[in-house]
């Protein structure tokens, strides 16, 4: 019997709605008040993606390992997950930009945006045209990699445990070489490393202790959200410390808890569900908040607050009508037309 693990799309959906409040307060401060708190921890959203990521690439595929042709089917499948959405709303965000003369047009730097290949853009940072497309450039680094393993019909945790080690060693040591890149090569694998042995751990019924995993749940929050007070030295030049960690730890703990109630609430189950959308699309939202509070007015101290929860609020049911409406029907076309159907959910 295959398990839906509810527990997981709920943190999908947190680490969503957590990198939304990051970039409203990033715009609070850029466009509105530059003295307006800023919620670093936000980006740990990201740390909390891929460490999900790893776990649910090994449940997904753990009982076809050693069994010949599981690369091409696997790739495929996350491609369709993945790619479809990203191109649609690259390409809306490009004609934006273009649209409003706010864009140069760099052949290479468009081309590498939907490849999700690390490349230096007009303001020489290593964001595509979609910033938050960022993180899809690891996501199908790892996706690459594991799919490598099926091909060589090897069990791919300890393996790839050992490269992204490597790996993220090297990216250490040649950091301050100027190289989109290398920028690959970040401590942040591991977060996929992690995600991939609470799966294994999880799979073997080693899970943590209902009543140690409860209380690991507020306290890997309560750490994740400080970390926002924490030295910006330490965010730096240390994320998987100060992020990758405890969002491990949370992720073990909520699986652990699998079978509570709670995951199931339809609120959870929705932002969850819609989370790969709502982290897409989320910065249309915050950009028209920032224009609503501006054309309205609204100053003092309740401003910040306001911004960050009508961000919230539109972003996540923006987020949801596209992920009904678009991004649902299309990966279910695809699924079909090429018999890419995923074995387990949350894919």
């Amino acid at each position: 019997m295959k398990q839906n693990y509810y527990g997981v799309q709920a943190l999908r959906g947190l680490g969503a709605v957590l990198v939304i409040i990051f970039h409203a307060t990033v715009m609070l401060r850029e466009r509105l008040d530059p003295t307006a708190w800023f919620f670093t921890a936000g980006a740990a959203g990201v740390d909390l993606f891929f460490a999900i990521s790893g776990f649910i690439i090994v449940v997904a595929t753990h009982d076809s390992w050693g069994q010949p042709n599981t690369a091409g089917p696997f790739l495929k499948r996350r491609l369709i997950r993945i790619v479809p959405l990203y191109w649609m709303i690259t390409t809306v965000k490009l004609a934006i930009l273009v649209a409003g003369g706010k864009a140069v047009i760099d052949s290479w730097h468009t081309l590498s945006s939907y490849l999700f290949i690390p490349a230096w853009n007009a303001e020489h940072k290593v964001f595509p045209v979609l910033v938050q497309g960022w993180t899809l450039s690891y996501e199908v680094f790892f996706y690459l990699l594991f799919a490598s393993m099926l091909l060589l019909r090897k069990v791919p945790v300890l393996p790839l445990s050992i490269i992204f080690t490597v790996l993220a060693a090297v990216g250490f040591a040649f950091a301050p070489f100027e190289s989109a890149l290398l920028k690959l090569l970040d401590q942040r694998l591991l977060e996929f490393v992690m995600g991939m042995w609470i799966a294994q751990l999880a799979l073997s019924g080693r899970l943590i202790p209902a009543s140690a995993a409860w209380a690991l749940i507020p306290l890997s929050l309560a750490v994740l959200i400080g970390s926002t007070w924490f030295p910006p030295v330490l965010i730096d030049s240390y994320p998987l410390l100060a992020w990758g960690v405890p969002s491990a730890v949370l992720l073990y703990a909520v699986v652990s808890c699998e079978q509570a109630t709670v995951w199931r609430n339809a609120i959870l189950r929705a932002v969850g569900d819609a989370s790969y959308a709502i982290y897409l699309t989320h910065e249309f939202a915050v950009s028209a908040v920032r224009v609503f509070i501006q054309k309205l007015h609204i100053t003092g101290p309740m401003m910040p607050i306001i911004m960050i929860a009508l961000c919230i609020i539109i972003a996540c049911v923006g987020g949801w009508i596209i992920h009904l409406l678009v991004e649902k029907p299309v990966t279910r076309w695809l699924r079909n037309y090429f018999g890419a159907r995923d074995k387990v959910r949350p894919a």
